[in-house]
């Protein structure tokens, strides 16, 4: 978790000493002091954001690891230089704004590169007509003050962050501008453009759903986000189309077969009723904590320090040894009667911990 909340940390070290080799630039606008605007669209992320054609634009900026694009004003001067990064990230597990928001603003104050670190603004906003929440703060960097704007969004599992950082004395410079290219910021749906159709049911779809229903034409069914499916009636694909679920599985004994669906029980039941026979299967999803027990094992360390180690027969140490185990998507250290919101990032190597208690927020990083 810490190495993408606090991304905008290692942005702002970076960004200090320019982005020289590898600039894409803009067309000029001569003397123009309103700018006219190119869109940027990117369908693999699904996000599009309008720019002044007068800003360069770089994609994926070696010297910014984690941003996805990155605009900025021209200027010879590092710290006269405006700029808005766009990064898109995937979060495993489920975190809602809450919790992002007060772990990104705790990461934000502890870390290094923030010296002097001030929250002057903060507040719900809204990004893409979703709902957001927006903070300015300040703080110094090699003698410089600098103020930083950051405004983010969660939808279906994914952080958009939108950030623009410049010297606090330009800041003014910039925020018309700025305003206007976030304001123009638009999430697209993914799915339609890559021809699977659906929208967000689909994404709903997504996972193992099983049923003790012994008539069902599928006694269990995965769904992939390319679109793949396996079944008890093999392997196949599947499509969202007008209301309805296709399923095509081309093995032996498979078929074509297409549903009504419904989901409920906050999308964890979904009801799936034959178009042809009228048959009606209720399928419960099966939720990834046995997959999340194994990414536990190991030593979690914090501060290049061990922390915490989980083992594979449910027990840990940590100073004291005892038995944990997972439960309704929350850690349990059953010994000490302790509770974890808990969330996995870096492909699993670190882990987020909060205290349902106490509120306090742990990051650790898995040891090689």
């Amino acid at each position: 978790m810490k190495k993408q909340l606090v991304i905008v940390g290692i942005v702002i070290l970076l960004l200090a000493v320019g982005l020289s080799g590898c600039q894409e630039k803009s067309s000029e606008n001569g003397d123009n002091n309103e700018p006219d605007f190119y869109t940027y669209e990117n369908t693999e992320k699904g996000i599009s954001i309008e720019y002044p054609d007068t800003w360069n634009k770089y994609e994926n900026p070696q010297q910014v690891p984690g941003v996805l694009v990155l605009f900025s004003s021209p200027s010879a001067e590092p710290t006269k230089t405006g700029n808005l990064m766009i990064s898109v990230l995937d979060l495993e597990g489920y975190m809602d704004m809450d919790w992002f928001k007060d772990a990104h603003i705790e990461n934000l104050s502890i870390h290094p590169a923030y010296s002097d670190f001030n929250i002057i603004y903060e507040d719900s906003a809204v990004l893409s007509d979703l709902p957001a929440y927006k903070i300015i703060f300040t703080f110094t960097q090699e003698g410089y003050t600098w103020r930083q704007l950051e405004i983010w969004t969660i939808k279906d599992n994914t952080l958009y962050l939108l950030m623009h950082q410049s010297d606090q004395a330009y800041y003014d410079t910039f925020t018309d501008i700025i305003d206007q290219m976030i304001e123009s910021f638009e999430i697209v749906d993914t799915s339609e453009q890559n021809g699977i159709g659906g929208g967000n049911d689909f994404d709903k779809l997504i996972g193992t759903w099983t049923t003790d229903d012994e008539d069902a034409i599928l006694s269990s069914v995965t769904f992939y986000q390319d679109g793949a499916s396996s079944s008890s009636k093999g392997d196949g694909t599947f499509e969202v189309s007008d209301g309805e679920l296709i399923t095509d599985y081309y093995d032996v004994g498979g078929g074509i077969y297409t549903f009504e669906y419904f989901f409920s029980d906050n999308d964890n039941t979904l009801t799936l009723t034959d178009v042809t026979m009228g048959k009606i299967a209720v399928y419960t999803k099966q939720t990834s904590e046995s997959n999340d027990f194994d990414k536990f094992i190991g030593a979690w360390v914090k501060e290049e320090t061990v922390s915490i180690t989980f083992f594979s027969d449910g027990t840990y140490s940590s100073g004291v040894d005892g038995t944990f185990e997972l439960s309704d998507g929350k850690l349990v250290l059953t010994n000490l009667g302790d509770t974890f919101d808990y969330l996995f990032s870096d492909d699993g190597n670190t882990l987020a911990l909060t205290n349902i208690d106490t509120g306090v927020v742990e990051v650790l990083t898995k040891q090689g």
